[in-house]
C-alpha cells in the first residue's frame, strides 16, 4: 500500500509539473574547443616578439571562460557576459610575448557556468638569443706616429655578456699589403700585444708612411672560424 501512495504522489507531481509549465532539467556537457591554432603560424618565436593565437569555442550554456597559462609564470582569464543566447561561439584572439628563451607549455581552458571544463595544450618554441659581443680598438689612435725600431702596446677591448677566450691575430695593412705581426689570446675586457717593430727596409709594407691600420681577427680556438673582427684608425709609421 505504501509503494502505491509513493508512485502515485510522484505520478501527480510529474503531471502538475508539466501543467503549469515547467521544464525538464538538461545537463549540458563540457565546452568544446573547436579550433586552436597559431595565427601566424610561426614555428620558432623570437624574444620579445609579440604572437597571437586563436581559440574557438562552442558551449550550449551560453557562458564560457577562457584561461590561458602561458608557461613561463603569466596567466590571462576571458570571461563572456551573462548571454541568453543558446550557444557561445566566438573566436578569441589572445597575444603574449616571450622574455627568455625556451620551450613552453602554453595550455588553453574553457570552462562553463556549471564548472564542466576542458583544455587543450600548444607548444611555443622560442628561440634563445646568441650573446651579443663588440671588439674595439684603443691604440693606436688616428694619427698616432710610430717609429721603426721602436716598441709600441696594441690594446683592444671586448665587450659581452660571457667571458671568451679565443686565439687572435694581428695584421698590418697598408692598401692592398697585409703583414702578420703575430697571435694573442682575448678575454673579455681589456687585451694587449707587445708589437717590436722592425727597422724601415725596401719591403713595401715597412717603405713608411700615413696610411697604416691594424686588422684584429679573434677566431674560436678549436674550430678556428671568426668571431670578431675590427680595425684601427690610421696611424704613421716614420723613422
Amino acid at each position: 500500500m505504501y509503494k502505491f501512495y509513493k508512485l502515485s504522489f510522484l505520478f501527480i507531481l510529474i503531471t502538475f509539473s508539466l501543467f503549469i509549465g515547467l521544464k525538464p532539467i538538461t545537463v549540458l556537457g563540457a565546452p568544446t574547443i573547436n579550433e586552436l591554432i597559431d595565427k601566424n603560424e610561426l614555428k620558432t618565436l623570437k624574444v620579445g616578439q609579440e604572437n597571437t593565437w586563436i581559440i574557438n569555442v562552442i558551449d550550449k550554456s551560453g557562458y564560457v571562460s577562457v584561461k590561458v597559462n602561458w608557461g613561463d609564470g603569466s596567466k590571462e582569464e576571458y570571461k563572456s557576459a551573462n548571454s541568453t543566447s543558446v550557444i557561445f561561439n566566438p573566436s578569441l584572439e589572445f597575444k603574449h610575448t616571450f622574455s627568455k628563451g625556451g620551450t613552453y607549455k602554453v595550455v588553453f581552458t574553457a570552462k562553463d557556468k556549471a564548472g564542466s571544463s576542458t583544455s587543450q595544450t600548444l607548444t611555443s618554441y622560442v628561440a634563445t638569443p646568441v650573446p651579443s659581443f663588440k671588439i674595439s680598438v684603443s691604440k693606436p689612435l688616428s694619427g698616432n706616429v710610430w717609429h721603426f725600431s721602436s716598441k709600441q702596446q696594441i690594446t683592444w677591448k671586448i665587450d659581452g655578456p660571457l667571458p671568451v677566450f679565443n686565439n687572435t691575430d694581428i695584421s698590418l695593412r697598408k692598401g692592398n699589403l697585409s703583414y702578420g705581426l703575430g697571435m694573442a689570446k682575448s678575454k673579455l675586457g681589456v687585451n694587449s700585444y707587445t708589437w717590436f717593430i722592425p727597422k724601415q727596409n725596401i719591403v713595401p709594407v715597412f717603405s713608411g708612411g700615413n696610411d697604416y691600420y691594424l686588422v684584429i681577427t679573434v677566431r674560436n680556438k678549436s674550430t678556428s672560424k671568426i668571431i670578431l673582427q675590427t680595425s684601427s684608425k690610421k696611424f704613421t709609421l716614420s723613422k
